[in-house]
C-alpha cells in the first residue's frame, strides 16, 4: 500500500530550507516525489545535498510528500511587482516572466495594485 504524506510547503522549507525547497520546486514543482526512508536517493542528494536529503528522510521517509510551486509563485509575483515599481509596463513584464497581460494585471492587482497603465 502506497502511502502518501500531505503536508503544506511551510513543513518542507522547516526542513530543509529555503533555498532547498526552491530548488526541489523547480524540479518536482507540482508532482509527488518518494522519499526513501533509510538512505536518500542520489537524485535528491545531487539537488539538494546530502545533509538536507538525509533531513527529508528522516522526516518523510517511507512515503511521497507533493512539492508545490508556491515559493516559486511568490518570488515571481513580488518580482512583477518590483518590476511594476521600477517603471515597467505590463506588457513588458508579461514578456519578461512569459504570462500574459491579463495574468500580470491579476497579480498586480492581488498586490494591491488597483490603478495599472494599459498593456
Amino acid at each position: 500500500m502506497k502511502q502518501t504524506q500531505s503536508m503544506c510547503e511551510d513543513e518542507i522549507e522547516r526542513v530543509i530550507g529555503r533555498s532547498a525547497l526552491i530548488t526541489l520546486e523547480k524540479h518536482y514543482g507540482r508532482s509527488y516525489l518518494y522519499i526513501k526512508a533509510n538512505k536518500p536517493a542520489k537524485e535528491l542528494v545531487r539537488l539538494i545535498g546530502r545533509e538536507k536529503a538525509q533531513k527529508m528522510s528522516d522526516a518523510f521517509g517511507g512515503g511521497e510528500v507533493y512539492v508545490p510551486k508556491l515559493m516559486l509563485k511568490k518570488i515571481r509575483n513580488h518580482q512583477i511587482a518590483e518590476g511594476m515599481s521600477a517603471g515597467k509596463s505590463v506588457k513588458e513584464l508579461a514578456s519578461e516572466f512569459r504570462l500574459s497581460t491579463k495574468w500580470i494585471i491579476k497579480i498586480l492587482q492581488e498586490r494591491g495594485y488597483g490603478e495599472y497603465p494599459k498593456p
